[in-house]
């Protein structure tokens, strides 16, 4: 299967969830492309790349879209986490901008979704979609190393924030893992899908 991403971590938490899947990155396959990602909900944009890839390559397909959601702010950033501050800002850039914008905020009002909708396209070209979600708070600093995207932001109710875990920490908690295991299991009981 290609995942229809060129993210050396976001490949990496594939193949680590799915160690029984064949799974090989954009540029793992020789395919070099550029999607725009123009949808306005997490489902949209994770079909539109698998869909784009499937057309060109007709093998299955796994893609997902991600990003933190605040409850203060109407979900924002939501499906524009990656790209609010443009596409040349790091994740510490965004990060630290989501600090300075709640710094007066009290814990009730920092609470924050991560979610992770992941499209699977088969052989077939069927598309299948698995939405995995994690409820946490936006923390008051950057804590941990171990960090990807929002992960040291993200608070979890024991009190670490997600870079503060390792990863097969993670892989128990995160949406992505949510979503996978999600799909795991739907692939599990429809035998007749051709991956």
């Amino acid at each position: 299967m290609i995942i229809a991403s060129n993210n050396k971590n976001k490949i990496l938490q594939f193949k680590e969830i799915l160690p029984n899947y064949s799974l090989k990155g954009l540029r793992e396959s020789g395919i070099e492309i550029d999607i725009e990602e123009n949808g306005t909900t997490f489902e949209e944009n994770s079909y539109i790349k698998a869909r784009e890839i499937y057309n060109l390559t007709h093998d299955s397909v796994l893609a997902d879209d991600s990003g933190l959601c605040i409850a203060e702010y109407d979900n924002w950033p939501g499906v524009a986490t990656h790209r609010f501050l443009g596409e040349d800002a790091s994740s510490t850039d965004r990060n630290k901008y989501i600090l300075d914008r709640m710094k007066n905020l009290p814990y009730e009002k920092r609470v924050c979704t991560s979610v992770c909708v992941i499209t699977l396209v088969d052989r077939a070209g069927k598309p299948h979609v698995f939405r995995g979600e994690l409820v946490g708070h936006v923390s008051q600093d950057i804590r941990g190393l171990n960090t990807f995207g929002y992960d040291d932001i993200f608070e979890l109710p024991d009190g670490r924030t997600m870079a503060e875990l390792s990863n097969q920490e993670k892989y128990q908690y995160s949406a992505r893992a949510n979503a996978l295991k999600q799909l795991q299991d739907f692939v599990a009981t429809h035998k007749d899908i051709e991956l």
